[in-house]
């Protein structure tokens, strides 16, 4: 039997790889083995957190090839090898009616655009139309000379376009069956759709060419050639342009009133199997059996974005309906979700247990795809962690904070606001806090019951942290960049570039002590945890420990050779941890103003020091692209640094002490196990820099303040369900299981259908649906 180390490195593994739910098996076991180990549990839980959910395994007796989701998403429809086609209730996953019998294997299927029609493509020879509500037939059979490989509806829901390996595509009066018109080839015909505005028709065949039809079945514009067969063609929205993708190894987009190519062939190394345009048909996305799918500019015919990987050859391809992201299918059975602005994958990828033939999205926002494997899957994209959604300004935000008792959240933004969102919901529990200029700092009174948040051109002003009014208090300095509350709340300290730092009666906005002087701006302060100590951080290469009584200065300035970015107290008050620029942290004695050990190197400027809860260690973070964990007591680095992409920004111990989280320039927070210097979980990704990172007290949440324009709250915690249930839903979410050999085995889908029947009844709350979060 494997240890648990072996396990849990197999587990970190799989998940540095992104193959979460292989991972979480691993983990699975490994705390089977060690129930107790609380590292396990964080890496347990923070994997489950980031895995789409899987909602519904609507199994078939044989491979399904095709999928689709009702208008109204009520209702799924599945069909495959098994020669049905069945209906299932989309919230429940329970099968309505009886199955859509055909004679041969079901090829394809759509519903009708009021979903109160289906119709489905046959090998054997037909297609029909059915009433979905008692799975019944309108009309007679739709007959062709040879399989029916494609159907789909008009846009009026009046008609539909068959594709068939007889060499045409015919168009059929849904209310009767008739037969309309008949579209000729010269082989295969195989795709055939409506435009949307529903005069158009383009169909794709083996002989090479994809034509464009008008209403009446003539012909458009000339045959749109490729070499070899074009396996997909389709029209742009507005129907003023088509793409084809064909087995000579190109897509081609077209003009769809002349015929004429638009762009230079787009080329891949292998056969592409499907193309589609964005919904503002600016892009063209196209899929490969060179195991890639690629997005690229209509205008220019460029990439813009590196290649989207599979490990085997891509079939299908979508965009998400606001055309942020799309969707591609593989024959290495995963779905996978990327964005169309980073070209970076969004969620993990989803598993299933063979080649998956189809994916669709659902008005419900959940994705809809069909696998070889026998099953359609309905798959919930909102993870467990994926609310609260994110607090949204409307420039960069560059500091947030969680209040004491965690409730709440305060953010500052350089859309010159700061904002106190209640961190359980995400919801604003004040309006915009309004300031003349960037606001760069924001924190709660002790109490919870005051904001005070720092603009660079105007003085700091305190808030009523429940209304947002802003209190009558004037803390009469300018140039404010930083501030911070006496542990009693009876004090406020504010510092900026002035030059000084200035100590003041919270109550009244009265001055307490004269100006606390440096010869540069004062980038940052902090009381001691007593409140009989002040630190400040200052651009005159110094940082400084004053009497907030007295205004004096109680040890000569703290000298670096370059900028102090950042300044922090022990947990004891004992000690000082300085930032610099000067590629140093420096620990010292606030009781003698000397370093306490030698200094804390890196190789560029030093951006934050933090102690950690119990005051044994140091965190660091740095331009060197590491964070570095020092003894606080000798100064020597505590293992290997913690590599990053970029420079790194902020570092913060949990309470526990066991992880540090970082926020770095690459656009990602990461959680880090503190013993092994590794990652915790992939990382935490916003789309641009992550400039300050906070635990909330109990340690549950993470907190972190992007240049994106969002703070985003992740869920951090350790699980705490039973390793049985992790494991079971592990297999539910992964399509597999360990066996005793520690080998993952398929589970077959109606043993999975099963087992997440049975996981859904005892984890309901796992399965509801959420408002899609952004």
């Amino acid at each position: 039997m494997a240890s648990i180390q072996t396990k849990s490195a197999e587990a970190d593994k799989l998940a540095q790889e992104g193959d979460l739910s292989a991972a979480l098996l691993e983990y699975s076991a490994a705390l089977k083995l060690d129930p107790q180990n609380v590292i396990l549990r964080y890496q347990a839980g923070n994997v489950l957190r980031q895995l789409p959910i899987l909602a519904h395994c609507l199994a078939h007796g044989g491979r399904v090839y095709a999928a689709a989701c009702s208008s109204d998403g009520k209702l799924v429809v599945s069909a495959g090898d098994d020669q049905t086609a069945r209906i299932w209730d989309a919230i429940t996953g329970q099968p309505i009616a009886v199955p859509l019998q055909h004679d041969g294997a079901v090829w394809d299927v759509a519903f009708g655009p009021d979903g109160r029609r289906v119709v489905t493509a046959s090998e054997d020879k037909t297609a029909r139309i059915w009433d979905p509500s008692t799975g019944q037939p309108l009309t007679a059979p739709l007959r062709h000379a040879q399989p029916v490989t494609q159907a789909s509806f008009s846009p009026d829901g009046k008609l539909i376009v068959t594709a068939c390996q007889d060499s045409t595509a015919r168009v059929w009066n849904v209310a009767t069956g008739a037969a309309v018109m008949t579209l000729r080839h010269r082989d295969a015909v195989l795709c055939a759709s409506f435009s949307a505005d529903g005069k158009s028709i383009i169909t794709s065949s083996q002989d090479g060419t994809a034509r464009i039809w008008d209403s009446a079945g003539r012909a458009v514009t000339h045959a749109l050639r490729h070499d070899r067969a074009v396996w997909k063609a389709a029209l742009s929205a507005d129907g003023g342009m088509a793409v084809t993708a064909s087995d000579d190894s190109t897509a081609r987009v077209w003009n769809a009133s002349t015929g004429e190519p638009l762009t230079d062939p787009l080329k891949h190394g292998g056969p592409v199997l499907d193309a589609c345009f964005s919904p503002d048909g600016e892009s063209v996305l196209t899929a490969s059996e060179d195991k890639t799918a690629c997005l690229w500019q209509v205008s220019s015919g460029k990439q813009t974005v590196p290649p989207l990987k599979h490990d085997g050859a891509v079939l299908r391809v979508i965009f998400s309906p606001d055309g942020a992201s799309v969707v591609t299918a593989g024959s290495d059975s995963t779905v996978r979700l990327w964005s169309c602005a980073t070209g970076r994958a969004v969620l993990p990828p989803l598993r299933h247990s063979d080649t998956v033939a189809a994916v669709a999205w659902c008005e419900s926002g959940q994705l809809l795809t069909a696998s070889w494997d026998g099953a359609a899957r309905v798959w919930n994209l909102q993870t467990l962690r994926a609310y609260p959604p994110a607090l949204r300004h409307d420039d960069s935000v560059e500091y947030a904070a969680f209040s004491h008792d965690g409730k709440s959240a305060v953010t500052g933004s350089w859309d010159k606001t700061a904002r106190v969102w209640d961190s359980a919901t995400g919801g604003a529990i004040t309006g915009p806090l309004q300031y003349a200029d960037q606001v760069q700092f924001a924190a709660f009174s002790p109490d919870d019951r005051m904001v005070v948040a720092t603009s660079y051109s105007c003085p700091a002003q305190l808030w009523d942290a429940a209304t947002g009014r802003a209190l009558p208090i004037r803390l009469d300095q300018n140039l404010v960049r930083c501030a911070a509350f006496s542990p009693d709340g009876k004090r406020i300290v504010t510092a900026g570039n002035d030059e000084s730092a200035r100590v003041w009666d919270a109550a009244t906005g009265k001055a307490l002590t004269p100006p606390l002087r440096h010869d540069g701006s004062i980038v940052w302060v902090a009381f001691s945890p007593d409140g009989n100590a002040l630190v400040t951080a200052s651009s005159d290469n110094t940082a400084r420990l004053w009497d907030p009584a007295t205004g004096r200065l109680l040890v000569p300035p703290l000298q670096h050779a370059f900028f102090v970015v950042g300044a922090s107290f022990s947990p004891d008050g004992k000690s000082v941890v300085t930032a610099s620029q000067d590629k140093t942290a420096m620990i010292w004695s606030v009781a003698s103003g000397r370093a306490a050990c030698p200094a804390l190197q890196h190789d560029d400027g030093v951006t934050a020091a933090a102690f950690s809860h119990d005051g044994r260690l140091v965190v660091t973070a740095s331009q060197d692209q590491t964070a570095r964990i020092w003894d606080a007591a000798t100064g020597k680095p505590m293992g290997p640094a913690f590599p990053h992409e970029g420079a790194v920004l902020d570092a913060r111990f949990s309470p526990d002490g066991l992880l540090i989280a970082t926020g770095c320039e690459d656009a990602a927070a990461r959680l880090w196990n503190v013993a092994t210097a590794e990652l915790l979980v992939p990382p935490l990704e916003h789309s641009l820099s992550v400039r300050h990172v906070a635990f909330s007290p109990d340690g549950q949440w993470l907190l972190t303040a992007s240049w994106d324009k969002t703070a985003r709250l992740w869920h951090v915690s350790p699980t705490n369900w039973e390793p049985r249930e992790v494991e079971t839903f592990a297999q539910i979410q992964s399509s597999s299981r360990l066996d005793n050999d520690g080998e993952r085995q398929q589970i077959p889908v109606d043993q999975l259908a099963a087992l997440l029947k049975s996981f859904a009844a005892g984890r309901p709350e796992v399965y509801q649906l959420h408002a899609p979060s952004d």
